[in-house]
C-alpha cells in the first residue's frame, strides 16, 4: 500500500513588490538626438536605438549622461559611452544588474565620439527603467 503525502506549494509571485516599483518604459515619439528616460534618480535595465540611416557611412555612440537634461553639444561627460559601427542601424542593450543612477537618466546619440557630443535629430531611443 502506497501513502501519498500532499505538502502545500507556496506560490511566489516574481517581480516587483508594489506598482510603485515597476518598470517603465519611456521612448521618443519621433526622431530625436536625446531622449530623457527618467527625469529623477533611478535604475537602467534596457534601452533600444535605431537610427535612420544617416550615420550608416561612419561610426556613431550612443551615450547616456546621468543628467535631468541632455548637456549641449561639446565635450561632455557620459556615464555610458557605446560605440556603433559603420552601418548598424540599431542597437538593443540590457543589463543583469541595473545601472543606477543618482540625478536622471538621459540617452543621446552623437557623431563625434564619446567626449564630444554633437547632437543629430536622426534617432528613436527607448529605455526601461524604475
Amino acid at each position: 500500500m502506497r501513502k501519498w503525502i500532499w505538502a502545500a506549494l507556496a506560490v511566489v509571485a516574481l517581480g516587483f513588490a508594489s506598482p510603485a516599483q515597476a518598470q517603465i518604459y519611456s521612448s521618443s515619439g519621433a526622431l530625436v538626438a536625446n531622449q530623457v528616460v527618467r527625469a529623477a534618480p533611478g535604475k537602467l535595465y534596457s534601452f533600444e536605438v535605431s537610427q535612420d540611416g544617416a550615420f550608416a557611412a561612419a561610426p556613431w555612440w550612443i551615450m547616456i549622461y546621468d543628467a535631468t537634461v541632455a548637456p549641449a553639444d561639446g565635450a561632455v561627460t557620459p556615464a555610458k559611452c557605446f560605440a556603433q559601427p559603420p552601418g548598424a542601424t540599431s542597437a538593443s542593450y540590457a543589463f543583469n544588474v541595473p545601472i543606477s543612477f543618482g540625478l536622471g537618466i538621459v540617452i543621446g546619440v552623437s557623431s563625434t565620439g564619446c567626449f564630444t557630443k554633437t547632437q543629430s535629430v536622426h534617432a528613436f531611443i527607448s529605455g526601461d527603467v524604475q
